[in-house]
């Protein structure tokens, strides 16, 4: 549509939602509320743990989290935010911007954003996202804290990538093969053989091993 309007009700919602948002958020008692619970000193993260401002740091590797920033790598520092832990808390501006409750719960933006997809951070490392119902860790951590099955693993994907290269190469040779001129003086145009008037069922590397025909003109009896 030349205009840019939209007309899907899925995207109507959702744009209608995020605008939503986006006018609660800069509501004064929105504003307020943060300003007593997550931006006080001590206040912290109740999935990650982190507090305002500390850089996002891999707990397992140590390694920290990088973002780009008018036009500059710089280090992922934690944002808290309030979330809302139903979806009750959306229907109005009186449950979303009212009172303090068991509601809402101090979070940071990244773990809000994980809590809206059913995710939550790997307990180990802290970053990645799993499932909100998964008890154990990430797929790295897991491999980190389990080295032969690491090594196993890492032993079966080069199985793997080997299999697929000979296959490939098999293949690749098949091809090559059915690209050679066919060996009988009987094949004729649209593959079919001139002594019978019927379609030769013979690949070019296959005719001369299995073709009675080929035998019988060549004199040589198959065994």
């Amino acid at each position: 549509m030349s205009d840019g309007s939209v007309t899907n009700p899925g995207t109507i919602r959702t744009f209608t939602h995020k605008a939503q948002m986006r006018r609660r958020q800069k509501d004064p008692r929105f504003k307020k509320m943060k300003q007593e619970h997550a931006l006080i000193p001590g206040a912290f993260c109740v999935h990650c743990l982190r507090k305002h401002g500390e850089p996002r740091i891999n707990m397992r590797t140590g390694d920290s989290m990088l973002t780009t920033k008018k036009g500059k790598v710089v280090v992922q520092l934690t944002s808290l935010t309030i979330n809302h832990k139903t979806e009750n808390s959306n229907l109005t501006d009186e449950n979303y911007l009212g009172e303090w409750d068991d509601d809402k719960e101090v979070c940071c933006v990244v773990c809000n954003g994980y809590y809206r997809q059913g995710k939550k951070a790997c307990p180990v490392c802290k970053i990645v996202p799993i499932n909100a119902n998964d008890t154990g860790m990430c797929n790295a951590c897991y491999l980190a804290a389990h080295p032969d099955i690491k090594e196993q693993t890492e032993a079966d994907k080069e199985t793997r990538i080997e299999g697929k290269r000979q296959y490939n190469k098999k293949q690749a040779l098949k091809r090559r093969l059915a690209k050679q001129k066919h060996p009988c003086s009987y094949h004729g145009i649209n593959q079919k053989c001139r002594s019978n008037d019927m379609a030769c069922p013979y690949s070019p590397s296959k005719a001369a091993k299995n073709c009675f025909v080929f035998h019988a003109k060549k004199g040589v009896v198959k065994k």
